[in-house]
């Protein structure tokens, strides 16, 4: 089975960054990451270890062949991205606090509260608790 493909959306803003970051530490391979951010970044690359990789901006069908989404963005934009990738059928994690407050949406706080993913939830999607 090949290793899942990874997006990240808000890639050039702080919390992007530390995600792309994040990634290469653990070892995911350049190929499998795709990197997204608003049009004022699209063009950019940044740096990923040895190599840089683009940043696109997201257009219709950005996330086929994706399975993982990484939303580093302000709530009202993840909103609206979670809804698309959705739609293209990934996983998505959420790190704004858009959905924070959606019971459907397991909030995941590292250690404490692992046991949250192995419960079944009704869809693709977690959030992340952070300050």
């Amino acid at each position: 089975m090949s290793p899942p493909i990874i997006a990240v959306v808000g890639a050039t803003g702080v919390v992007g960054r530390q995600v792309v970051a994040a990634l290469h530490r653990q070892d995911v391979e350049p190929e499998d990451v795709r990197l997204f951010a608003s049009t004022d970044s699209e063009g950019e690359e940044l740096d990923y270890g040895d190599e840089t990789l683009p940043v696109e901006k997201i257009e219709a069908d950005a996330f086929r062949g994706v399975q993982a989404v990484i939303l580093a963005c302000p709530p009202n934009e993840s909103r609206r991205i979670a809804a698309q990738a959705r739609q293209q059928g990934c996983w998505i994690v959420d790190t704004s606090s858009a959905d924070r407050v959606d019971l459907s949406v397991p909030l995941l706080s590292g250690r404490p509260n692992d046991a949250a993913l192995l419960q079944q939830f009704s869809g693709r999607m977690v959030s992340l608790a952070h300050p």
